[in-house]
């Protein structure tokens, strides 16, 4: 009896732990896969936003270092659009500027129901993608190919 309460104790400790520290427990939900592209320096993200969902902002930071953030903005024009663009007119409010060069960036976009990106852009994008297409994993994808990765049936009220 004794050995079972401690050993219930360790694994709660444990938990709290790994959530603490930053680590996933198992049965985390997977985060939804996006689809990027760079055109002109300027990042494109196809965003599989849920039935309902709306798209609050977004950062560009220099992962390296201080965490530098380059960009960020808020109050997208079009908050329900799944093609979210990382510059330009598309924000009512933008600060910080950059071009994209296959430097490492971590992004993140947040939504009223999740974040999506929210890691290190590593790897060099897929370059002269043709319209309509998005870099998914170093592989090509289109709107359809993302979508189905997004997850929205698992989202509670999603």
């Amino acid at each position: 009896m004794k050995t079972s309460i401690a050993a219930g104790r360790l694994a709660i400790a444990a938990a709290v732990l790994a959530a603490a520290s930053g680590c996933f427990l198992p049965g985390d939900p997977v985060g939804p896969s996006i689809g990027i592209r760079v055109d002109d320096g300027v990042l494109t993200v196809y965003v599989p936003l849920c039935p309902g969902e709306k798209v609050l902002g977004a950062t560009l930071d220099d992962p390296s270092g201080d965490g530098k953030q380059l960009w960020s903005a808020k109050g997208p024009a079009h908050p329900t659009s799944k093609v979210v663009r990382l510059g330009g007119a598309d924000w009512k409010q933008q600060t910080g500027s950059y071009k994209y060069d296959n430097q490492e960036v971590t992004m993140d976009i947040d939504a009223t129901k999740r974040s999506y990106g929210g890691g290190v852009i590593e790897e060099p994008l897929l370059k002269d993608l043709p319209a309509g297409t998005y870099d998914l994993n170093g592989k090509r994808a289109t709107p359809a190919d993302i979508e189905a990765q997004s997850n929205c049936d698992s989202q509670s009220g999603g």
